[in-house]
């Protein structure tokens, strides 16, 4: 059976975040995954947090020391690691518990003998287009552009950085990899699960009450690296009856819409719920009342959310 990777994301209370106000914020997420990648099919193995342990100084250069949380499950066992890592104007820099070097290079020169997964080796850098809307020939990179750092004689081997942000986004050896889940939305996930904050999503629901959700597309100037907001689409949920059907409490909720994009206003939807002591149910769904926390491991249903 597959093994997918499933982050289990309770309640909009938890998972209520706003866009970077700048694009460095991007790599502050401390969360990150592993998967195997062979013949178009992905497996996905564990999951990993991060947790930043201190600064300290090694021949004469900077380190930040992480310690490195990997699991399936985060509320079963768990292992753990420590490495450091450095970057500098010209160089980055990986080294594993015991001060050996998994990664080193000089991120200035495009052919080098660097550091690879503990190796020396011949090297060659790639720059990555991660743009979507224009020819791949026409990239002309610049300072925020990744670059890829591979063997070789051995091109499945390598890693990725972006130097801007100072952070390595991906690496792999021949077919497993680690990626870093990059973003405003993985960094909260992060936060939530390290501080065990949780959520009851029992309330109190009068006539009258409304919900308003807002929609929007985010994108990072290049200019001035700043995050660009545009709205998409505009959704409002209203109660608007309150009855008992067959001993049941249940509620009526009115939602209307406006696409931002389309400039057309949807036409008025109602839905029934019904509320009970324990639960919320909607359209044969139920959702239990009860606190409700961050939840990470490796679902072996093809479940996605």
């Amino acid at each position: 059976m597959k093994i997918y990777l499933t982050l289990i994301l309770t309640t909009f209370s938890l998972l209520t975040v706003f866009g970077q106000k700048n694009r460095n914020d991007i790599a502050k997420s401390n969360l990150f995954y592993t998967g195997i990648y062979v013949d178009d099919i992905n497996t996905n193995k564990t999951i990993i947090l991060r947790e930043f342990i201190k600064d300290t100084i090694i021949d004469s250069k900077s380190f930040h020391k992480y310690k490195m949380i990997e699991f399936e499950d985060y509320n079963k066992s768990k292992n753990q690691s420590f490495y450091y890592e450095s970057f500098d104007q010209n160089s980055y820099i990986k080294l594993n518990e015991k001060l050996k070097p998994i990664h080193s290079v000089q991120t200035d020169k495009e052919q080098q003998q660097g550091i690879i997964f503990g190796s020396r080796k011949n090297l060659n850098i790639e720059y990555v287009d991660t743009r979507r809307s224009f020819p791949r020939d026409s990239l002309i990179p610049d300072e925020q552009t990744p670059k890829k750092f591979f063997e070789i004689e051995n091109p499945e081997n390598y890693f990725i950085i972006r130097t801007d942000l100072q952070v390595k986004e991906l690496e792999i050896q021949d077919t497993l990899y680690i990626k870093h889940l990059l973003g405003d939305i993985f960094l909260n996930i992060s936060e939530n699960i390290e501080n065990n904050l949780t959520v009851n999503n029992q309330y109190k629901n009068n006539i009258g009450d409304e919900i308003q959700l807002m929609y929007r597309r985010k994108w990072y100037n290049e200019e001035n690296g700043n995050a660009e907001i545009e709205n998409k689409q505009f959704k409002n949920f209203k109660i608007i009856a309150e009855e008992k059907i067959e001993n049941q409490k249940v509620i009526t909720l009115q939602e209307n819409g406006y696409s931002f994009l389309s400039g057309v206003e949807e036409q008025p939807r109602e839905w029934k719920i019904i509320v009970t002591d324990s639960s919320y149910i909607f359209d044969g769904f139920e959702i239990s009342i009860k606190d409700y926390k961050t939840d990470l491991k490796i679902e072996e249903n093809p479940i996605f959310l």
